[in-house]
């Protein structure tokens, strides 16, 4: 059955002929039968560009896609891929494009192109594109007509633009739609093969999406709607030509685009729910610095975004990176040549977490001062949603693989209870029960504490030595708490043939170096062929470290700081990724709580 679909003239209530057509989708949805051909005679923009029943097919002498409409010699198969580009059985003649492309004041805008190349420097959009050189010859929209129709055979892609009425300091374009043509329809649901080259296989269908493999999370009261979402991510990203020229023919209304002056490169992108975080180097002050702007979806006007550096000294910040946590925890970091010597090298890596669309404090991971060139920064967020950094290193003249994390107390304690002050107690394992890394013990005796005190014992992780050779490290908490005799703590640790004599150091951030103050009686006892333990006393509680040492009792160091990722390594990136330094708030946190430490340990007249 054949029925007729009008939206200007059209009615739900008539019988869908071609003098009493139907008027919208709705009715076609209830009263087209499987099988059923719709002919378009008219239909609006919000027609074309909604979800068309797939239970019917359609044909068309007109497809539309947002403000872009091709117009046929004839009615053809037309219909719709999965994110609603349009696809028409060919060959096709098109016989008119709207808006035209035609000549203003010498200008040829408006243009359309049949499966560009990709990495292709020459353009047919608007041959007043900088940096891309205009061929009219690709440009196969200017002066179609009835008489002068362009054919396109099937195993085409159409791309057809509006231009801006002003060339625009970043882009050229305004909007760019796509129109494929088939030698048969696709299954329903199908997803639009690529616009570049002549390959227009069908090979993805969303009924193959598997969405149970999506984490299942609780909508937030912000959630927006589907529809809304949908319309993000509706419009084709134009992007053919690499690099910062291809910018120009990056639509404005299909696209983030950021229109500010100088060159705009390098972007990256990270998301947290609808929010997508984007990063980019911009040169608008005259030196590269890094800009970031948070999108709740694709921006209705041109992206402008906040510069993140707080270096005054004019050097070039690069190579940005972003990642982002559930908890929505944000960091960027990037390349940095603030500390760079006469020639440009040295340059370090910084850190920053960005909050409330804005960068704290720029952190700097340092290279232990062998001033040596760091480059290809990636930023990770690990099960804490603390930031991590990886980057390629040239300390030791050839490149290498190394890391870095934050320092934090795992939030999960190892054991947490009140101590009794009268009683005493033990938190932890029993040391005669110890088995394995991680039984650590506290035994507190009576009187040690003046009032009933609630303890923990907890990891530190990535602890902030680097050139010092630490087997482990915990916190014992509260920490800066002062005892009045001594308590006895106990911690495996594993043993292999290559382990050295380990004793414990707290850090003293007042003087910077490792510090065994406090700590008496000293001693290590084996408890298998791998795992020995170490138990000594003490009168306060901080972070303590189990580090490996000299004959003479000296911290050990590593050479060049952290460790290396070697090719010929083995191991898993937690075996082979050792922390290499400080690159979050947390060390500001430390020393302000060890100079209380100190205080307490030291008091004052």
């Amino acid at each position: 059955m054949v029925c007729v679909l009008s939206y200007d003239n059209g009615s739900d209530t008539n019988p869908g002929t071609s003098s009493a057509p139907w008027k919208t989708l709705s009715k076609v949805q209830t009263s087209a039968a499987a099988g059923d051909v719709i002919v378009i005679q008219y239909a609006d923009a919000a027609t074309y560009n909604a979800a068309w029943p797939t239970h019917a097919s359609y044909q068309a002498n007109v497809v539309r896609r947002f403000e872009i409409s091709w117009t046929f010699d004839t009615y053809h198969t037309v219909g719709q891929f999965a994110n609603r580009d349009h696809w028409v059985i060919g060959p096709v003649k098109i016989i008119g494009f709207s808006p035209a492309s035609t000549s203003v004041s010498g200008r040829i805008i408006n243009g359309s192109m049949v499966n560009p190349a990709a990495g292709f420097t020459s353009q047919g959009y608007d041959s007043a594109m900088p940096s891309n050189t205009h061929s009219s010859a690709l440009n196969v929209a200017y002066g179609r007509s009835a008489s002068n129709p362009l054919t396109l055979a099937a195993g085409s892609s159409l791309i057809s633009s509006i231009s801006l009425s002003t060339v625009g300091a970043k882009t050229t374009l305004q909007r760019a739609a796509i129109l494929t043509v088939l030698g048969s329809a696709p299954a329903a649901g199908s997803f639009r093969p690529p616009y570049c080259g002549t390959d227009k296989i069908i090979r993805f269908n969303k009924a193959a999406l598997d969405c149970s493999l999506l984490r299942s999370l609780s909508p937030v009261a912000s959630t927006p709607a589907m529809s809304t979402v949908e319309g993000w991510f509706a419009a084709p990203w134009i992007d053919h030509r690499a690099g910062w020229s291809g910018g120009q023919m990056h639509p404005r209304d299909n696209m983030p685009v950021v229109t500010s002056a100088g060159r705009q490169t390098q972007p990256a992108v990270a998301a947290t729910g609808t929010t997508l975080h984007l990063l980019w180097a911009s040169d608008e002050r005259g030196d590269p610095d890094i800009y970031y702007a948070a999108l709740e979806g694709l921006p209705p006007s041109p992206v402008v975004g906040v510069n993140i550096i707080d270096d005054t000294s004019g050097a070039d910040q690069t190579a940005p990176a972003v990642a982002c946590s559930d908890e929505r925890k944000v960091f960027a970091c990037w390349l940095d040549a603030r500390h760079a010597d006469g020639t440009g090298a040295d340059r370090d890596l910084y850190v920053a977490e960005l909050r409330s669309g804005r960068a704290g404090t720029n952190l700097l991971v340092g290279d232990d001062g062998f001033n040596c060139d760091q480059n290809d920064p990636a930023l990770g967020v690990d099960r804490h949603g603390q930031p991590y950094v990886v980057w390629t290193d040239y300390r030791r003249i050839t490149a290498e693989i190394y890391w870095a994390a934050t320092t934090l107390i795992d939030p999960v304690p190892l054991d947490a209870k009140t101590i009794a002050a009268a009683a005493g107690g033990l938190l932890g394992t029993d040391p005669a029960a110890i088995k394995t890394v991680g039984d650590v013990s506290i035994a507190v005796p009576p009187g040690a504490c003046r009032t009933d005190l609630h303890m923990a014992i907890a990891r530190v992780l990535n602890p902030q030595l680097s050139n010092i050779a630490v087997l482990d490290s915990y916190e014992f908490s509260p920490s800066g708490v002062q005892f009045e005799q001594p308590i006895t703590i106990a911690i495996p640790y594993a043993v292999t043939p290559q382990t050295r004599r380990i004793l414990p150091f707290w850090y003293d951030s007042v003087t910077g170096a490792l510090s065994q103050q406090g700590i008496t009686e000293v001693e290590t006892y084996n408890l298998t062929p791998h795992l020995n333990a170490l138990r000594f006393r003490t009168t306060h509680f901080t972070p303590f470290h189990l580090v490996e040492v000299d004959a003479g009792g000296e911290p050990l160091g590593t050479a060049g700081g952290g460790c290396a990722m070697a090719p010929a390594g083995g191991g898993s990136p937690a075996q082979l990724l050792v922390p290499y330094t400080l690159i979050a708030g947390f060390l500001l946190f430390l020393r302000r709580r060890d100079r209380r430490n100190r205080a307490h340990l030291h008091p004052g007249p």
